[in-house]
């Protein structure tokens, strides 16, 4: 491109002018459309800086903390949630925020009214700090909880059966067995919850093992 002697500094840098506020445009934009991403995503996001205090929280935050974003961005976390240095959480996410390290854990988190929630956190470092996303496992933990404690009366039940009882899953392993099973089979104390029936008794033949395989 040339430029005439009448030209002024003005009108040599308008070009220039006019491509940086085309980027800067585009740059909004761009930011725009990723917290709109970040704020419709179902895992939770949120974002806190070198000094702990919360720099952006996404919709799923406010559902899953309970509290509003407006009542926590800005403020640290120690404020927001009095008693968090000492759990496991805060010493991921304080680890994350020095070393630079990326931590995944299962964490129970303790509301103020006395209620928890379970929570699969995924805490990476940042440019501002560290970002943590987070997805609610409150309803599979507590699933979990009822089978295994279903599972443990069952194995109580059989245990102390007075009848020659087991329970095997479908390789035949042990899942719970009664002390008469025992007694009646000479295996006395032997803790037998997840060894093979075939590895005990090695001499079952292949035409029970195909009754079992039914």
């Amino acid at each position: 491109m040339l430029y005439t002697a009448y030209q002024t500094q003005a009108d040599l840098l308008a070009p220039f002018r006019a491509l940086a506020g085309l980027t800067e445009a585009a740059l909004r934009e761009s930011e725009r459309k990723h917290q709109q991403t970040l704020d419709t995503m179902l895992e939770g996001c949120q974002t806190i800086g070198f000094d702990w205090r919360y720099r952006y929280l996404n919709d799923a935050i406010e559902k899953q903390s309970r509290r509003h974003r407006t009542e926590l961005i800005g403020k640290t976390m120690m404020e927001c949630w009095p008693g968090i240095i000492g759990t496991p959480l805060f010493a991921m996410a304080k680890s994350c925020m020095e070393e630079r390290v990326t931590h995944q854990l299962e964490n129970e988190f303790n509301f103020p009214d006395g209620s928890s929630g379970w929570f699969r956190l995924n805490i990476q470092p940042s440019a501002e700090g560290i970002v943590i996303f987070s997805e609610d496992i409150t309803d599979r933990v507590r699933m979990e909880n009822v089978l295994r404690e279903s599972r443990d009366r069952l194995q109580k039940f059989v245990e102390q059966a007075p009848a020659a009882l087991a329970m095997f899953d479908a390789e035949m392993r042990y899942l719970c067995v009664s002390q008469r099973w025992k007694q009646d089979y000479g295996l006395g104390g032997r803790d037998l919850i997840g060894e093979s029936h075939y590895e005990i008794f090695p001499e079952i033949g292949e035409e029970w093992r195909d009754v079992h395989r039914r």
